[in-house]
């Protein structure tokens, strides 16, 4: 059987998708046969002509919701040139189901190895089937004209029996060029790793707790383990941890680092990753700093109390944010932090709040982001009860459209429908993000819209 797993990005990307990794990965080691060929696609190239010649059995395709209806053009593109059945799969189909389109033949829900796991092995024994598939959980797909639901999955406990993402299926060679950059700052060849599924928290604009339902963590032996291949098979010498929250298990953390300290590990690779201000103190930095990190960023979102509780729902207070940063700059780690402009009801004056904040942090560099209502989000949920936006979106509007002089009607064209800010004119929106970039330039000349050259995809035959 081929397999043809696809990330539905907008270009070639610096990270391999880690989703299709660990799914490919998952296939590898529990399909029972020896006859499935997988083939990795880390984007939807421009033209076609190695997917036909490959002509893959069943196409998988992982999609956020700003790469959506990307995902639908290329599912009916592969409909018409290949006899492939095409399954939808990912974050957006999982939390909104009732956007799924007939373009796809099935979507696969929630985590989705074992589900993707039993499809394949039931495609192999009777085909595209679809009386029988209702005994498969996680699945959705069109029987008669109607939208079938075979049930919820529960999820994968032990996440330790799920193996290291196949990196080998990507080209990693185009990923792991050293001219690339982590967050705007360089430090070489280095890649991306997850150490956990989940958050946690609740923030208010946040759809992981959704999807992932609740936190798992992979063993420090696992993690240790993915490490260790990371430098022994790809050479890499900075290692980004993805997680929602890497350091929340303080007890983990503390293993995590006394395997990397006895295998000489801090002494080869550098490490960055995110972390939450009301779970940081002494001790934590310490143990990050004894693994060698080197940046650190912060969800800040806001300079302003009020839109803070809003957006983290009163779990993150401004002074825990000021001890965070001050801490991680005594220990000599980069920081960052991260800013969220156009909350519903944010005035002029709370936006510069957190212009001022960012200036009084002294941060090293730090990122913001306009406000867009996801769904699967408390805040999607609040932006159609208060009339900001309507239930039947347009996900193209979701494509980061970035541009050095945004103009009030690059608001609409930015976000679509999903710009929920009333409070403030676009006009003036748009020159208080301007100051933010003035800012944000200040720190560091990274230019978000560079696109990556065009990696050749990875389909030899």
């Amino acid at each position: 059987m081929k397999l043809l797993l696809v990330a539905s990005n907008s270009r070639a990307q610096a990270e391999p998708s880690l989703g299709i990794g660990y799914l490919a990965g998952y296939l590898k080691k529990y399909w029972r046969c020896s006859d499935l060929d997988i083939k990795i696609l880390n984007y939807i190239p421009r033209e076609f002509s190695k997917i036909i010649q490959f002509s893959p059995d069943v196409i998988g395709i992982s999609a956020l919701t700003n790469q959506y209806n990307k995902a639908i053009r290329f599912a009916v593109e592969m409909k018409e040139k290949t006899n492939a059945h095409v399954i939808i799969g990912g974050h957006h189909i999982s939390i909104a189901p009732e956007t799924f389109h007939s373009a796809f033949d099935a979507a696969v829900l929630g985590e989705g190895e074992q589900t993707f796991l039993e499809f394949l092995e039931f495609y192999k024994e009777r085909g595209f089937d679809t009386a029988g598939m209702k005994h498969i959980k996680g699945l959705l797909y069109i029987d008669d004209g109607k939208v079938v639901a075979t049930g919820k999955r529960g999820l994968i406990e032990n996440l330790d029996c799920v193996p290291y993402p196949s990196r080998e299926l990507f080209n990693m060679e185009f990923m792991l060029r050293e001219e690339k950059n982590v967050f705007g700052l360089s430090f070489g060849r280095g890649t991306y790793m997850m150490t956990s599924r989940g958050c946690p928290f609740r923030c208010f604009f946040c759809s992981a707790s959704a999807f992932w339902e609740k936190i798992r963590y992979h063993s420090p032996e696992y993690v240790v383990g993915e490490i260790r291949e990371l430098i022994e098979k790809y050479q890499v010498t900075l290692i980004h941890i993805f997680d929602d929250l890497f350091s929340a298990d303080h007890d983990r953390l503390r293993k995590i680092v006394q395997l990397i300290e006895e295998q000489g590990i801090n002494n080869i690779v550098e490490f960055g990753m995110f972390c939450r201000a009301n779970l940081f103190n002494e001790e934590t930095c310490r143990l990050l700093k004894r693994m060698n990190t080197v940046f650190i960023e912060f969800g800040i979102e806001s300079g302003s109390q009020r839109i803070l509780n809003f957006l983290k729902r009163g779990t993150l207070h401004l002074e825990k944010v000021e001890e965070a940063v001050r801490l991680s700059r005594k220990y000599g780690i980069q920081t960052s932090g991260s800013f969220i402009l156009g909350t519903p009801g944010e005035t002029e004056e709370e936006m510069f709040q957190s212009l001022e904040l960012i200036k009084r942090l002294g941060l090293d560099k730090f990122a913001f982001f306009i406000l867009n209502p996801y769904p699967g989000t408390p805040l999607w949920d609040y932006a159609i009860s208060k009339g900001l936006i309507s239930g039947k979106m347009n996900w193209d509007a979701y494509v980061p459209k970035k541009k050095d002089n945004l103009t009030p009607e690059d608001i609409y064209d930015f976000s679509g429908q999903v710009f929920i800010n009333k409070n403030v004119s676009p006009k003036r929106f748009v020159e208080i993000y301007d100051l933010f970039e003035e800012e944000r330039l200040k720190l560091y000349d990274h230019n978000w819209e560079t696109v990556f050259p065009e990696e050749e995809p990875n389909l030899s035959l």
